[in-house]
């Protein structure tokens, strides 16, 4: 996971007048919430999976 220290410096970066991601630091700091949140979810489905699986192979036996 990400090193919540350098996390919190890159959001710190001011930001140009104009809306979005127009500083590098923003961008690379969404693209890592973005990297972080999808690994989570994968996990959380797999785990979900290997629970069904046990589950519905008790009940073939």
């Amino acid at each position: 996971m990400a090193d919540r220290f350098l996390l919190s410096l890159l959001a710190r970066e001011p930001s140009s007048s104009e809306p979005g991601d127009k500083t590098e630091g923003r961008k690379i700091l969404r693209k890592l919430y973005e990297w972080e949140g999808s690994h989570i979810a994968k996990a959380e489905v797999s785990k979900a999976q290997a629970v069904c699986w046990q589950k519905f192979r008790l009940k073939k036996e």
